[in-house]
């Protein structure tokens, strides 16, 4: 099943956030689920001085068990090193990524 995409700007008061947090395959397990919350907080954090009240954001890290590219190459692990929020409206969801350098900027 394929979830719509959603931007930043079309989150409401009643919506939920979940900031998932992923890494590329390198590394061990338990380092990148670490390394994957990092990243979602980062984001979180993003978006709180954006304005989004910290109540509607959870985080969860999915490491480097969710690749978004499977090559194994720079340029797919940069592709796996990033942060997807689903949005949450009553029973339907719609995901974006960020990638975590935009999200650092900020900071």
């Amino acid at each position: 099943m394929h979830s719509p995409e959603c931007g930043v700007d079309e989150v409401q008061s009643e919506h939920q956030l979940k900031i998932e947090g992923h890494c590329d395959e390198r590394g061990t397990s338990a380092y990148n689920l670490v390394l994957g919350e990092k990243r979602a907080k980062a984001v979180r954090n993003y978006l709180v001085e954006l304005g989004v009240v910290p109540d509607h954001l959870s985080v969860v890290s999915y490491g480097k068990e969710r690749p978004f590219c499977t090559e194994h190459a720079e340029s797919c692990y940069s592709q796996n090193r990033r942060g997807h929020l689903v949005v949450r409206t009553g029973n339907d969801a719609c995901v974006t990524m960020i990638h975590p350098s935009r999200a650092l900027m900020a900071m």
